[in-house]
Parts: C-alpha cells; sequence; structure tokens
C-alpha cells in the first residue's frame, strides 16, 4: 500500500517526486535572441492537470501568462542586455517558479 500511494503521490509532482517540475522550454538558458524580432516563451510541467496558469516575468517585470498547454506567448524585444525571465506557475498546490538568463542583442 505505501509504495502505490507513494508512486502515485510522484506522479501528480508533489513532495517526493520531481522536486522541479516546472521548466522554461524556450528560450534555453544562455540563448542570444535578436532585439526587435518576435520570439517564443514557452514553458512545460510533468503535471498539467493541477496548472492552472503560468506568469513570465522578464527582469522582475510582468510581461504575460498563459493558462494552456504550451503556456506560450510571443515576446517582440525593444531592449537589449542581459535578461532574466521567470516563470511561476499557479498549481492546485501552491506556485513553483523556474528562471533562466540569456541575452537580447
Amino acid at each position: 500500500w505505501e509504495y502505490s500511494v507513494s508512486t502515485w503521490n510522484g506522479s501528480l509532482g508533489a513532495a517526493g517526486g520531481n522536486p522541479k517540475g516546472l521548466k522554461i522550454m524556450s528560450p534555453q538558458n544562455g540563448t542570444v535572441v535578436r532585439a526587435f524580432e518576435p520570439f517564443t516563451i514557452s514553458s512545460s510541467h510533468p503535471n498539467p492537470l493541477v496548472v492552472q496558469r503560468v506568469m513570465y516575468y522578464l527582469n522582475g517585470g510582468y510581461i504575460g501568462g498563459s493558462a494552456a498547454q504550451p503556456y506560450s506567448l510571443t515576446l517582440v524585444p525593444e531592449s537589449v542586455g542581459p535578461m532574466q525571465l521567470t516563470a511561476i506557475a499557479e498549481t492546485l498546490t501552491g506556485t513553483e517558479s523556474s528562471t533562466i538568463t540569456f541575452v537580447i542583442q
């Protein structure tokens, strides 16, 4: 019985499961993106049934969100330099986040 409950709990991405469920898929960490050209930001989660929405922040400022897989949005960058992108997922059990850095040139 313990094994079955533990396996089920892990499949939900809860404690004891995948400790970092939310992952930014695009852009990838360290990527160079061209200024003034649209690019897609997207994330994935191993259990999308628990995700209510994913919000994105670029250098701390809110840039948008998505409530449907692949949790994506398109951005046309208007400034250059190093950027920090944070995705925050609101899930049925709380929030999860993922952060990457990339450069806009």
